[in-house]
C-alpha cells in the first residue's frame, strides 16, 4: 500500500489526519507500537510498502500541547527556507488525542541501508564528558564526532563536512530557539553506501522540532506576549538552545560581548570555525519568513493555524531576530 493513501483521510475542517479511520478502513495495514522514547506519548509505526510512518501522540504537557503538533511542519518549511535537511511531518488525530505523523528518516533513497546513531552514543564512547539535561559542551561534541571519524578511519574531509553541518545546525536552532535539541535529539546517519561502496557518516536531517520558536511558553505567556512589546521581547531573548560553549573557548572580545549571552557565544563559536557557516548565518537572517512559512502550512493541510498561535510566533521570530541581528553586527565591527 503506498504512503499517499494517507493524504485521503485528511478532515477538510481540522486539517488532520484521522488515524483510526486509516486503520478501521484498511484492516490489513502493518502497524507495530514503540515503547521507546519520553514514556508519556503513545507512539505507533504504520508500514507501507516502500517506508514507515510514525505516528506519536502530542507532547503531554497541559501548558503546550494546544500547538505542539502544529510547530513540527512550520520548523519543517523554515529548514526548507535555508535548504537544512529536515525530516517530513504531517499532523493526524488518534482517539481523542493529536498526533504528528513523521516518514523514517532512514527510508529515503540516499538512506536505504544505511543506520543512525545519537549523538549521546558518540559522546557515551569518550571519557570525561558531561551533559546534563539541559546543555552539553559544543566542544564535546566536537571530540566526540572526531573520535568516531578516528575509529573509523574516515576521511578527514568527511569529519569536517560533519562538524560544518552541526554548527549550521546550531545556528538554526539559535535563530529558531529550539528548545529540546538535546543530546538524544541529534543524530548521524553512517554505514557504506550500497551503491558506491563508500563510508558514509554525516548529520542526519532535524526532527524533534516541536518545542522550537517559543512554543512551549504557555497560552497564557502567548497572550500576554501578543499584547505587551516588552514581554515579547523579554521572552524571546530568554530563549535559549541546549549546547553551550566553554570560557576557555571563547575570545576575551567573545567574552565581553556576550556577556549573559550564551545565544551569542555560540553563533560567534560558529561563525568563528568557517566562512561557509558565517554564509549560512546570513542566509538565515535573510530568508527565514516565519509568515510564509505559516501559510505553506497552511495550504498543504487546508485549513488556518490558530490565531493567538501565528501572532505568537510571527512576534516572538521577530524578536528573536532582531536580538541576533544586533550579535552579528557587534561580531563584524
Amino acid at each position: 500500500m503506498d504512503s499517499k493513501i494517507l493524504l485521503e483521510y485528511r478532515d477538510k475542517e481540522s486539517g488532520r489526519i484521522d488515524c483510526d479511520k486509516l486503520e478501521s478502513e484498511n484492516p490489513k495495514l502493518t502497524t507495530f507500537d514503540e515503547d521507546r522514547g519520553t514514556p508519556r506519548r503513545d507512539k505507533k509505526w504504520i508500514f507501507f510498502d516502500y517506508k514507515k510512518v510514525l505516528v506519536r501522540n502530542e507532547y503531554m504537557n497541559k501548558n503546550n500541547v494546544l500547538y505542539t503538533t502544529y510547530q513540527e511542519l512550520v520548523f519543517e518549511e523554515l529548514a526548507k527556507q535555508v535548504n537544512f535537511p529536515c525530516a517530513h511531518y504531517d499532523i493526524g488525530k488518534r482517539g481523542d488525542k493529536n498526533c504528528v505523523l513523521s516518514d523514517n528518516i532512514l527510508d529515503t533513497p540516499e538512506n536505504k541501508g544505511l543506520s543512525m546513531m545519537s549523538l549521546r552514543e558518540l559522546m557515551d564512547q569518550l571519557k570525561d564528558v558531561e551533559y546534563y539535561e539541559s546543555t552539553y559542551n559544543i566542544t564535546d561534541a566536537f571530540k566526540a564526532i572526531g573520535n568516531h571519524c578516528k575509529c573509523m578511519g574516515l576521511d578527514k574531509s568527511i569529519q569536517e563536512n560533519v562538524m560544518k553541518n552541526f554548527c549550521k545546525m546550531q545556528v538554526l536552532d539559535c535563530f529558531l530557539s529550539s528548545s529540546d535539541r538535546h543530546v538524544e535529539n541529534i543524530s548521524f546517519i553512517y554505514g557504506k553506501d550500497k551503491n558506491t561502496g563508500k563510508d558514509v557518516f554525516r548529520l542526519a536531517p532535524l526532527y524533534d522540532n516541536e518545542l522550537s520558536c517559543g512554543v512551549e511558553e504557555p497560552k497564557e505567556k502567548m497572550e500576554e506576549c501578543t499584547n505587551d512589546f516588552m514581554q515579547a521581547k523579554l521572552t524571546a531573548n530568554l530563549q535559549n538552545v541546549f549546547a553551550t560553549v566553554p570560557e576557555n573557548e571563547m575570545s576575551d572580545e567573545s567574552k565581553r560581548r556576550n556577556k549573559n549571552n550564551p545565544t551569542g557565544a555560540l553563533l560567534e563559536f560558529c561563525m568563528d570555525l568557517d566562512e561557509d557557516i558565517e554564509d549560512f548565518t546570513q542566509a538565515c537572517y535573510d530568508n527565514l519568513n516565519m509568515a510564509l512559512a505559516i501559510n505553506n502550512v497552511e495550504k498543504r493541510i487546508g485549513t488556518k493555524l490558530p490565531q493567538l498561535y501565528k501572532e505568537f510566533l510571527v512576534g516572538n521570530y521577530m524578536e528573536r531576530k532582531s536580538m541576533i541581528g544586533k550579535t552579528i553586527d557587534e561580531y563584524y565591527k
